[in-house]
This record gives C-alpha cells, sequence and structure tokens, in this order.
C-alpha cells in the first residue's frame, strides 16, 4: 500500500467517527431537552404542592383554633353549670 491509501483509509476512518459522534450528538441534545422538559414539569408539579402543603397548614392552624375556642366555650358552660348547681 502507498501512503495516499493508508492516509486515505485514516481520513474515511475519521469521517466515520465524526459521523457517529455528530449521531451521538444529535441523541443527548435530544435527550437533554425532554430532560430539561420533564425537570420544569416536576418543579412546577412541587412548587404546586408546596403552594397546596402552606394552604392546608394554614386551614389546619385555623380549624384548630377553632376547636380550641370552642373547648373553651364548653369548658365555661360546665364551669358556670357547676357553679349554679
Amino acid at each position: 500500500m502507498n501512503v495516499l491509501e493508508v492516509l486515505e483509509k485514516k481520513i474515511a476512518g475519521l469521517v466515520e467517527l465524526v459521523k457517529k459522534y455528530k449521531e451521538e450528538n444529535t441523541k443527548l441534545a435530544e435527550e437533554k431537552a425532554g430532560l430539561t422538559a420533564r425537570m420544569k414539569s416536576m418543579e412546577s408539579s412541587l412548587l404546586d404542592d408546596s403552594k397546596q402543603m402552606k394552604e392546608l397548614s394554614k386551614e389546619k392552624e385555623e380549624t384548630k383554633s377553632a376547636v380550641d375556642d370552642l373547648i373553651n366555650v364548653i369548658d365555661s358552660l360546665v364551669e358556670t353549670e357547676n357553679r349554679q348547681k
């Protein structure tokens, strides 16, 4: 084989290698785009869940306060009833 044929084979090999890497790069870019979209969706869902948790926590505190008030009223009524006896 002469030098030109060897050089030609090496260049052909490099061209194939570049082609392979370009295809792989394209696949990775598509995968990245999909993962980025999925991550954004999950972030949005997490924010929604966080807001819902805050709302539920607020409702829980309001309910606890209302129940405590009712218990105090019941205790006052029971004490008043007991004093009247």
